[in-house]
């Protein structure tokens, strides 16, 4: 009966508190769809960083926090492919949004870092992604992405109370450290424009078991699935409409999906608000600012039944850095000065 208990516990980590949450949520999905699809690095051939936190039903113990990094950018292989990097040198306190390129192959790099905390489990991922971009037609383009790399799975005895405190197999499981090293896979495809992305991709390919060392728990992290879609409407110069659908599907788990609308200044500053079927509005707001970067936040409120539960609200923040190739406007106002003299 003690190994029983452990095996529940393990059991309801992985089968109930995180069947619908081994991989986190992120309400802001639309500015780095790349923490879950790897195809989806490089539309815009810019080096792109993103760091973001996640604080899940905040005030609520045990409750989800998510802390992460990204970052690809395209390459270059031989001459031929022109610049690896589009210029982006903007001016003023804000800056439109990078248009996406098309129209040309794209070899890109990215990398990822992640780490969940959901009660007493943790999860932490490092790896690395390579995509292949390709047109369609000149407006259109497609690509494949493939990323991979070490992950470890792990319980913290801090939150851990049991009934029983000498369980035999708790402390068995504590002996072998209770963590687990594994190497996973993410692979996923996009088709992207100016004005429309569509992105399909699957997580924790290879559905591994959770397993320490003797203590087998009959549990695995599952195959999830992401049909993401996403949309620009230009009204005129000044307003742009982009609305966004994301869909999850994963076994055992009831089908998820959120969508959101937000509203484009001059595609420099937005504000959006969404639905999710489990249970939130989500409300967003961001801006490009200083020449590079880029900030939004988001607040989730639940509803419903599950306005209790999510009563204090779910946070999140994300701050982007773009990199691209500077034109050296300086030098090119002084050798068109020499040229005249």
């Amino acid at each position: 009966m003690k190994k029983l208990f452990i095996i529940s516990l393990v059991t309801l980590g992985l089968s109930g508190t995180l069947t619908a949450q081994q991989e986190s949520q992120f309400t802001q999905f639309y500015l780095n769809p790349y923490i879950f699809n790897p195809a989806a690095s490089g539309m815009t051939s810019l080096i792109d960083v993103n760091l973001g936190f996640r604080q899940q039903w905040a005030g609520f113990s045990g409750a989800p926090r998510t802390i992460f990094g990204t970052v690809h950018s395209r390459i270059k292989f031989n001459k031929k492919d022109g610049n690896a990097l589009q210029e982006f040198r903007p001016d003023g306190a804000f800056f439109s949004s990078p248009q996406v390129s098309t129209g040309v192959l794209k070899h890109v790099v990215g990398g990822r870092i992640y780490s969940d905390q959901m009660g007493p489990f943790n999860k932490m991922s490092l790896g690395a992604s390579y995509s292949f971009h390709f047109p369609l037609v000149k407006s259109v383009n497609m690509s494949f992405g493939v990323s991979g790399g070490w992950s470890n799975f792990g319980l913290n005895p801090d939150k851990v109370n049991l009934y029983h405190q000498n369980d035999a197999s708790y402390m068995n499981l504590l002996t072998n450290g209770g963590n687990q090293n594994f190497f996973d896979m993410q692979a996923g495809t996009m088709i992207y424009s100016k004005y429309f992305e569509i992105g399909y991709s699957m997580t924790q390919v290879i559905g591994n078991k959770y397993a320490v060392e003797s203590i087998n728990t009959g549990s695995r992290f599952e195959r999830h699935h992401f049909i993401y879609l996403a949309g620009n409407i230009d009204l005129n110069e000044t307003w742009t409409v982009s609305p966004a659908l994301f869909m999850r599907t994963v076994k055992n788990a009831p089908f998820n999906f959120e969508g959101m609308l937000r509203v484009q200044y001059k595609r420099m500053t937005w504000l959006g608000v969404g639905y999710r079927n489990t249970g939130s509005l989500t409300i967003s707001a961001g801006a490009n600012f200083a020449k590079n970067f880029r900030i939004g936040y988001s607040y989730d409120a639940g509803i419903g039944k599950y306005r209790n539960v999510q009563s204090g609200g779910s946070h999140e923040i994300l701050l982007g850095f773009m990199i691209g190739k500077n034109r050296k406007l300086e030098k090119e106002i002084d050798k068109s000065k020499k040229e005249e003299e």
